[in-house]
């Protein structure tokens, strides 16, 4: 037994509740045949042997696992099965008609084997190793599910369902051997998921089960081995070998993913999975405290080869193979020992040369006497070495489009010198900077560009499309980036899929041909995209130059063209539509889009690819402040909200104290004002006023979160960002995704987090803190049967393995909701703690109601057992939080529009956030709220008044240098013997328009009235409003924020809320103190001028 597998059983077999070995071993396949059926012997000698059930016949491999993954007991044998080699009906089973169901085990058992795939496969889909099923499922080991290369444990559990433990922290599809041990330990309702890895690192994953949970024991089950059960689903792509069931367990408590790895070094540069690395590149880490050298290892195969010791912290690979994966991990040497350090991975880019040269015709990277040797040849014998003349000419082109235009709403096509329509209905056609001069940016859900093909000009035989694109994200569904079909009978269309997917599908004869790409369509970067169809050479698809993807077609048969539609740029031609946003549409910016009726070489389109290089910059893909135009837009100037389109809740502000930065995401569709294909939108600030936005940070993936990125919380683990977010994939699960190059990218883990406790109903939006060295984490869900909300409490050393404590706290249905959403849970000073949740109702608008209390010895006592309503008038909700360095928190939450869904789609974007809150605990207990102190950093013109009587209104001639949309007014008022006193704001000349604030002295109530707050009262919400409100004998205190179409008052601290107006004139600026029916003292007025923050 190696040494690196001796720690793993060692490991495996601390705090044993009894130590011991197998008590039995059940099955021992070495997959060496015998013949006939049964098929492969069975060696542990309890004559358990496999059957094989198919058409291919048994399919056995010489290729077997390495000796250095091989334990005592492990032979190796002479064959492992190579399912991959199956097609169609073809699988290997243990079947209870033969044996019993000896594999449906009632107690604790322990599962062994080997896998290695054929090359990479971790784009592949799910491939199933093991399956205990039939009609009915009970266990099973999927490669690829949950996640590209990741290792995914599934039981059927009671109670509890289907419960699964993922391991994703490398890809497990590479093509390397990889051991795996299963264990299910019925004493302690648990299981454990291991891995070792041919460079002797392992992985590790838990799974904590409800007492007395069982495992579900069908009738009639088999084990299936190699794919699902029959036909060719999740056929596994590779090799299986030395399978091994064993009753009984070593029994364990709380293992290896929470057992802690020190002294390792950290933070890698590039990231773990970094793809498309120049061939020549540097490696970087941060180093564990107190290494006094660093031993660096890398290779493109196990083992890997030492090939530095050193003291300094970068690694120069020198030339590496191109379009080739390494594993490199550093060692940290210290006085006394040397610790291993974390395997991690990147792959070089496909391209040999940096800047590729269209004359570098041996392919060496220089263009030097041979290369013009073999010109003059060519030239001589008559061969075309004009390919960059032949694109000039744009011979055979059906479109030819630079998009060269600066503005307006047409693009010309150089084959016809035509100017073809750009769709854009809703502002006008933004024009970016491109490759080549300007390009076109296309939103995701309005703008595409269509041209009429004459029948003439149909494609026959041969067919080439190029373009360069740089996406910001992925169509809501499955989309094009330039259609003209029918399916499945006529033309064509180079699509993309709502996860990256592309591809270049056509028809031929009626029937229906695609060739897929190996690899998403990067996001936030240029890429030279080609797709070519020859009646002779069938389908290739081309990036950056390179070959990634080919398909066959019939031989000699041309496209069957498509005479019914129109050609259209942008968009698939049949899409899904949510209003008027299309599904299918792009979500980028495209410039130079050639389409030609010949196929180019695959030298010619290298050229293309060479011609922009090198790019001078990254494209811009944060859409501009210029689509948010026009006094009706209410676009916010220095609120935070989304860069454009839709966005709901903000979700997981923190601040990094190593970087001086906060960082607040939030929910978002970058492709259309409506709910959908949700993803995490990013924002950064330096000071919590000032607010840049950056690309988005996690979007749906297939096998994690398809369904979308639901709502989380982020925090910084050991100096790393985390997110801890809502996967939907198929039903809520909790995910984490991490960042090590300084919250740029994102790596998602899968999920940590599965199950619901019994008696609740689906969980979401986990809130996450550290507190006494232990995570903990709450999430909302609600009592099943309607009974009332519940925040559900949890703990973690590592946030990776989560244990259910007990409900935070519960509801009743009729004071706060059958359900609550976006819990949080933070100190607010005085020794008190409070529990924020929005809540809501099979009839009527969610609430953000909150309970103030005492948190000891992780339970939580509310001292008022009613919720109280956060805000005077209910539209804040959903707020993200922050404990902030002066020990109370900031939170933020979303205010929601309020004007009718045609003026939100002609604007552009939806939704936006209120102004960051300080919160505290007043000493009686009570809740107090105030503009966070960061806020003063947008002031800019200030105008100051004191000690002034108010008899009837002060405004016009006094305030007017203050007057604007973006104003800050903090003001002071003794209301005296007066009825009414407040302060008018977006007031117009004539006051046809205003919005008006005030404290009715007589009624005891603090007011909001909007009637008059737009001239159009059929798209704006126009309400009054009215809350009790006692200043209890203190002067009224007006903290009032201006932010075109949303206002954030606080009056005393103690009455606040948000809220949307939405004046349509562009003088509705003015600002106005008053009274109503006496005389008013005012003892200050402080008014602001305040800056737009958001460039974009």
């Amino acid at each position: 037994m190696t040494a690196n597998r001796s720690i793993l059983f060692v490991l495996l077999a601390l705090l044993a509740i009894s130590p011991g070995a197998f008590a039995a071993t059940v099955g021992f396949w070495s997959m060496d045949p015998i013949g006939g059926n049964p098929m492969v012997n069975d060696a542990s000698g309890q004559g358990n042997h496999l059957w094989y059930m198919g058409i291919t016949g048994y399919t056995p491999s010489s290729d077997t696992p390495p000796a250095n993954l091989l334990s005592s007991g492990f032979t190796g044998g002479t064959h492992a099965y190579d399912a991959g080699q199956q097609s169609g009906y073809g699988i290997l089973m243990f079947p209870p008609s033969q044996y019993g169901n000896d594999l449906d085990f009632a107690d604790s058992f322990t599962v062994e084997g080997f896998f290695r795939t054929h090359g990479e496969q971790s784009l592949a889909g799910p491939m199933q190793i093991f399956l205990q099923a039939d009609s009915d499922f009970s266990y099973g080991l999927v490669l690829n599910e949950n996640g590209n290369g990741a290792l995914n444990l599934s039981f059927n559990v009671m109670p509890g369902g289907i419960q699964s433990l993922t391991i994703s922290k490398r890809n497990y599809a590479d093509g390397n051997w990889h051991y795996f041990v299963v264990r299910y330990n019925d004493a302690a309702d648990r299981a454990t998921l291991g891995i070792l890895n041919e460079d002797g690192s392992y992985d590790t994953a838990i799974k904590q089960f409800y007492s007395n949970s069982e495992i579900y024991r069908g009738s009639d089950e088999s084990m299936f081995i190699g794919r699902e059960t029959s036909g060719s689903s999740r056929t596994f792509r590779g090799l299986i070998d030395e399978i091994r069931f064993s009753t009984g367990v070593l029994t364990d408590g709380y293992l290896l993913a929470s057992l802690p790895k020190p002294n390792q070094a950290t933070g890698p540069t590039p990231v773990d999975y970094k793809t498309d690395l120049w061939i020549s590149t540097a490696l970087n880490w941060i180093p564990a405290a107190g290494a006094s050298s660093h031993r660096v290892y890398l290779g493109d195969s196990f083992p890997l080869t030492l090939v530095s010791e050193q003291t300094e912290l970068s690694y120069k690979t020198g030339q590496l193979e191109a379009g080739t994966t390494y594993h490199w991990r550093v060692d940290e040497v210290f006085p006394d020992k040397v610790v291993t350090g974390t395997t991690w991975r990147f792959t070089t880019t496909l391209a040999q040369c940096k800047f590729p040269s269209i004359h570098d015709l041996n392919d060496d990277c220089i263009v030097d006497a041979l290369d013009l040797q073999t010109f003059a040849q060519s030239w001589l014998s008559g061969s075309d070495v004009t390919p960059y003349q032949q694109a000039a000419d744009y011979p055979n082109a059906q479109v030819v489009l630079d998009f060269s235009e600066v503005d307006g709403y047409q693009t010309r096509d150089k084959t016809s010198n035509a100017m073809l329509n750009i769709n854009s209905p809703f502002y006008e056609p933004e024009w970016e900077k491109g490759v080549f001069g300007n390009a076109l940016r296309f939103d995701g859900g309005t703008n595409w560009v269509t041209k009429h093909i004459p029948e003439e000009d149909q494609p026959s035989d041969q067919f080439t499309i190029e373009t360069w694109i740089a996406l910001e994200s992925y169509p809501v569904g499955d989309g094009a980036i330039v259609s003209k079909y029918t399916h499945p009978t006529a033309g064509y269309i180079l699509g993309l899929t709502s996860y990256g997917r592309w591809n270049f599908s056509l028809s031929v004869d009626g029937n229906w041909y695609s060739c897929w790409a190996t690899m998403e369509l990067p996001t936030y970067k240029w890429n030279h995209i080609a797709a070519t169809f020859h009646k002779d050479q069938g389908i290739k698809l081309y990036l950056d130059g390179n070959l990634v993807g080919s398909a066959a077609t019939p031989a000699g048969r041309p496209i069957t063209p498509d005479a019914g539609n129109d050609l259209m740029i942008g968009r698939d031609i049949h899409t899904d539509w949510s209003g008027p946003y299309a599904h299918g549409a792009i979500n980028g910016i495209l410039d130079e889009l050639r389409i030609y009726n010949r196929t180019l070489t695959p030298q010619q389109i290298r050229a293309e690819y060479a011609k922009g290089l090198p790019l001078d910059s990254e494209p811009d893909l944060i859409p501009s402040s210029d689509r948010f135009t026009g006094p009706a837009n209410g676009r916010p100037g220095y609120h935070a909200g989304t860069s454009a389109n839709w966005t709901n809740e903000p979700t997981g502000l923190v601040y990094d104290p190593a970087r001086s930065e906060w960082h607040v995401f939030h929910q978002k569709n970058p492709s259309g004002s409506f709910w959908d294909h949700i993803h995490w939108g990013h924002l950064k600030s330096s000071n919590l006023a000032d607010w840049d936005h950056m690309p988005n940070a996690i979007a749906p993936e297939p096998g994690i979160d398809s369904g979308g990125c639901w709502s989380g919380n982020a925090v910084i683990n050991n100096g790393i960002p985390t997110l801890v977010y809502t996967a939907i994939e198929g039903k809520a699960h909790v995910a984490l995704a991490t960042s090590v190059d300084g919250w740029e990218t994102w790596q998602k883990h899968g999920h940590v987090l599965s199950d619901v406790p019994p008696g609740f109903m689906d969980y979401r939006d986990p809130y996450v803190w550290h507190e006494n060295g232990q995570w903990y984490m709450i999430i909302g869900s609600g009592i099943h049967g309607d009974v009332g909300g519940a925040a559900l409490l949890y703990r973690s050393p590592n946030l990776y393995d989560w244990q259910y404590l007990h409900p935070l706290l519960t509801g009743d249905v009729a004071t706060s909701g059958f359900y609550w959403e976006m819990p949080i849970f933070l100190p607010i000073g005085n020794g008190k703690h409070i529990l924020i949740v929005t809540d809501m109702h099979h009839d009527g608008p969610a609430h953000l109601l909150y309970w103030i209390g005492t948190w000891q010895n992780e339970h939580f006592t509310p001292d008022h057992p009613e919720p109280r309503q956060m805000d005077a008038f209910n539209w804040m909700l959903a707020p993200a939080a922050y404990v902030a360095s002066d020990g109370l928190p900031r939170i933020m939450g979303i205010v929601p529009e309020q004007r009718a869904p045609a003026l939100i789609e002609n604007a552009g974007w939806r939704h936006t956030f209120s102004l960051p809150r300080k919160i505290y605990a007043a000493p009686d207990g009570t809740l107090r709220q105030q503009p966070a102190p960061e806020l003063a950093a947008l002031r800019e013109f200030h105008l100051h008044l004191e000690d002034q009587t108010l008899a009837t209104g002060i405004g016009d001639n006094t305030l007017r240098p203050a007057y604007g949309k973006m104003v800050e007014i903090d003001t002071e008022i003794d209301p005296q013997n007066a009825a009414i006193v407040g302060v008018k704001v977006l007031q117009s000349p004539d006051s046809s328009e205003q919005t008006l604030i005030y404290y009715d002295r007589l009624a005891g109530t603090i007011n909001l009235d909007k009637r008059q707050s737009s001239l159009d009262v059929t798209g704006s919400e126009t309400v009054h409003l009215s809350a009790p409100f006692d200043p209890a004998g203190q002067p009224v205190r007006f903290h009032i924020y201006v932010d075109h179409s949303v206002i954030d008052v606080f009056v005393n601290e103690r009455a606040v809320f948000s809220s949307r107006v939405y004046p349509t004139r562009s003088d509705s600026t003015g600002v106005e103190l008053y009274t109503v029916s006496g005389t008013a003292h005012i003892n200050y007025l402080d008014i602001y001028k305040l800056r737009s923050v958001m460039d974009h």
